[in-house]
């Protein structure tokens, strides 16, 4: 097909506007074409290449629209028909015209790119330009376009043929369609001089590759550049990347690689600088630390690929940090949008559905992999979006669907996503197993993750958060000795790191060992602190998963009224969340709790029912009354109402009718 050529024209466009088009004069009908060419165009422009009162006739026939300053066609149908009835020769002599007639510098240079058919050194040179400054304000399929023409249009002995293959390679990876940008490289390879040349398209290769592909192509670019310091710095900062993000192993390896590269590529620039920084700065949030090293390295307005942004957001989510973090990835997205980023724009909606799903915001978190659902073809985001989907079912608390959804992003190429899609499939396993109370399930899926982190030395705790369910699960295992392995470790990072989800959760699981054992105040106080950490941090999951197993503790123990209070909240923010599985779950263990139903079934009022309770438990009046905050008489009229309705006449009979279930 012709460049910059339509696709076929419907059978309906033919019959609505052929006839039409044809009895047009000639004038009228070229007015047509321009403006069907080069949509917005001014009149002042289309006085250049037409008759001004062939203009006119065609704006008082309806065949366009004046908006503003600018001309449309009236019909966007009726735009493709006068292209698709026009010769291939017409539309180049007017794309010839229209680049001499336009203001804009990148439309001048995409018309002229489209009436040139064979090379010319020239105009490539024109188009060339004119896709940076396109890539330089943003407009990324603009540039990509642009791009194309002028690869295409630069003969094959120009001195400048190599690095406009490498810039095409480069605009269609930012757009995230990293298999043409691997096919385009690898088809064209043998064309590229040895040297630095062909060693930045085995780079760019193996970045839009798989990770065993990356490795070797990597390898090949250090036997073409040598010694080069700019070749080797990129090298080993995406064999640090490959390491700390891709496979999630070595990450003391990963530092020492992003380290040497950084060192050179301070020798190097400051955007080969910026690069570097990314790789480091991921170690650096794996591992727990502050990123206050790397913040200021990346150039002044450097776009994220080249700044330590995205991964101090990501350290931010880590650790709790919810607000912050949505902040700094919302910016984001608004920038990788600004610039035409797609897949920087997408990575940055993956976070934001990462970042809810942590919340335990289900709906936020549909609405982000519903948006991404678009856009399932771009390399490698399938797999990532079933895992997204995955995740969120466990978050509901649908355990049967989140096995369907794991099976299915085991079906599909699982390495093409890296081994965080593995590890976050194996979380999401744990939890829906821990729905099921299949507890010996839970610890066999939680124990990987685990293990993987510790293994790597993945020492930030949140980075894959399993520690709180793995507990839960050992403990429901009773294998406490191994519960409290678990919690130390959780602890002393977390103390270490001054680590807010860390010591949150240290906290609830000392209190799920300890409760494990005998029922305990302290514990039971550290349980409500956690969970009161947890909603302050917006980790609304978090809060209602300690509060259902502080409640089924509470209730083993027979404290009725605390069981309910903890289970009601539980159920309460479950629901409120969009967890209904777990907030279906929490409403049963509140309905074993002893004397709710016959209570109710009594018509009990809330209030009623509460004294009754606080007073079988062996509480004083003037003591419920203190808890209460209410007076005596209010406490004695309640009761006295509660033994009628329930047929006893004292504390000890109330006591044994509400253990009835």
């Amino acid at each position: 097909m012709e460049i910059g050529a339509d696709l076929p024209v419907p059978r309906v466009v033919e019959e609505l506007f052929g006839d039409r088009i044809r009895e047009l004069p000639d004038p009228v009908r070229d007015v047509l074409l321009a403006t069907a060419l080069s949509a917005g165009l001014t009149r002042a422009e289309l006085a250049v290449l037409v008759d001004p009162l062939a203009v006119e006739d065609a704006i008082n026939a309806g065949l366009l629209i004046v908006d503003g300053m600018r001309l449309r066609p009236a019909q966007p149908l009726l735009a493709a028909a006068v292209r698709h009835k026009s010769r291939a020769g017409q539309r180049r002599e007017m794309h010839l015209g229209l680049a001499t007639a336009v203001s804009d510098s990148t439309l001048r240079a995409r018309h002229l790119a489209v009436a040139t058919l064979l090379p010319d050194a020239d105009v490539a040179a024109v188009v060339d330009a004119a896709a940076k400054i396109a890539g330089e304000r943003g407009a990324g399929q603009e540039a990509e376009e642009l791009a194309a023409h002028a690869f295409r249009l630069t003969p094959a002995d120009a001195p400048e043929r190599p690095e406009r293959l490498l810039s095409l390679a480069r605009r269609h990876m930012y757009l995230g369609d990293m298999h043409r940008a691997r096919d385009l490289l690898l088809r064209e390879l043998d064309t590229l001089p040895r040297g630095r040349m062909r060693a930045w398209a085995h780079i760019l290769i193996g970045e839009a590759g798989e990770t065993t592909f990356e490795t070797t192509q990597l390898q090949l670019a250090l036997a073409e550049a040598g010694d080069d310091p700019e070749i080797r710095a990129s090298v080993l900062h995406l064999e640090a990347s490959s390491l700390a993000v891709s496979q999630l192993v070595r990450i003391e390896e990963a530092e020492a690689l992003s380290r040497e590269a950084l060192a050179m590529a301070r020798a190097v620039g400051p955007e080969l600088e910026g690069r570097v920084v990314t790789s480091l700065a991921w170690v650096l949030a794996l591992r727990g630390r502050a990123l206050d090293e790397v913040a200021a390295a990346a150039p002044a307005g450097a776009p994220m690929y080249v700044s330590s942004d995205r991964p101090a957001a990501v350290r931010h989510a880590f650790r709790g940090q919810l607000a912050l973090a949505r902040e700094m990835f919302e910016h984001m997205l608004v920038d990788a949008n600004d610039r035409g980023e797609l897949r920087l724009a997408l990575l940055m909606t993956v976070q934001l559905g990462e970042l809810a799903i942590r919340a335990g915001n289900v709906g936020e978190a549909a609405r982000a992999v519903e948006e991404l659902s678009l856009w399932r073809s771009v390399d490698k985001l399938e797999a990532i979006v079933c895992r997204l989907q995955a995740n969120i079912a466990s978050l509901v608390g649908d355990p049967s669907e989140c096995e369907r959804l794991v099976a299915q992003v085991l079906r599909t190429d699982l390495a093409s996503a890296g081994a965080w899609n593995a590890l976050e499939v194996r979380r999401s396993l744990g939890v829906a197993a821990l729905l099921r109370q299949a507890s010996a399930e839970a610890v066999d899926h939680l124990s990987a993750v685990w293990e993987h982190t510790i293994d790597a030395q993945i020492d930030d705790p949140g980075a894959f958060p399993v520690a709180g369910d793995l507990v839960e699960a050992l403990v429901q295992q009773e294998n406490l000795h191994q519960a409290r392995a678990v919690t130390e470790h959780l602890r002393a990072v977390s103390v270490d790191q001054d680590h807010p989800w860390g010591l949150a959760t240290a906290k609830r699981c000392s209190a799920m060992i300890v409760l494990a054992e005998r029922y305990d105040a302290d514990a039971v106080a550290a349980s409500w602190a956690a969970a009161t950490e947890y909603g302050d941090l917006g980790l609304d999951f978090d809060r209602g998963r300690t509060l259902l197993a502080l409640g089924r503790a509470e209730r083993r123990f027979k404290k009725n009224i605390d069981a309910r209070r903890s289970l009601e909240e539980a159920a309460a923010q479950f629901a409120q969340s969009g967890c209904s599985g777990w907030a279906e779950q929490a409403r049963s263990e509140l309905a074993r709790v002893s004397g709710r139903r016959r209570a109710a079934e009594e018509g009990l009022t809330p209030s009623e029912q509460q004294v009754a309770e606080l007073a079988a438990s062996g509480l004083s009046n003037k003591e419920i009354a203190a808890r209460l905050v209410v007076t005596v008489y209010t406490v004695e009229a309640h009761l006295s109402h509660a033994y009628a309705k329930l047929g006893v006449r004292s504390r000890g009979q109330l006591a044994q009718r509400l253990e009835q279930d």
